[in-house]
């Protein structure tokens, strides 16, 4: 999964935050996320999967979440399930991989485009584009009622 730089170069661009914190603790390859050893040294070993649950679960509970409400295995269970289904229906001819094949082209090139225009937008602006367009689909919609097309 590609995550764009932030336009601001602040705190809250995940790539610089992730960058620092590698470079903060030495890691210059291997896994990412790693254990704790005693007295705050990182250890070479990656995070087992109890102490990804365990930290969803602290993270979603300070998040207003109930602990019940998520968890690792649901995260990882959503992305199985998804995918599952996805070549079930392609499997069954459901789906036109014709069809499928740009269309996820576009949602991928998409959201990486809009990612990365997104982080340096002005919010007013897009609040405005996204009132006209809403505006539009409702004028749209209403048309189309009273001409008898729904």
């Amino acid at each position: 999964m590609a995550v764009p730089y932030a336009r601001a170069r602040n705190e809250r661009c995940a790539v610089r935050v992730l960058r620092a914190g590698l470079e903060a603790a030495g890691i210059h390859r291997g896994p990412v996320f790693r254990r704790m050893r005693r007295g705050d040294t990182v250890s070479t070993e990656r995070l087992t999967g109890q102490s990804v649950a365990l930290i969803v679960k602290r993270r979603s509970k300070a998040a207003g979440l109930g602990p019940e409400q998520l968890s690792g295995h649901s995260l990882r269970a959503g992305y199985v399930t998804a995918a599952a289904s996805a070549g079930v229906y392609l499997n069954r001819g459901y789906i036109d991989p014709g069809l499928a094949g740009p269309v996820m082209l576009g949602v991928l090139f998409g959201s990486l485009i809009g990612a990365r225009t997104l982080a340096g937008a002005n919010t007013r602006v897009l609040r405005i584009v996204f009132g006209l367009v809403v505006a539009a689909m409702a004028v749209e919609m209403i048309a189309s009622g009273l001409r008898g097309k729904i």
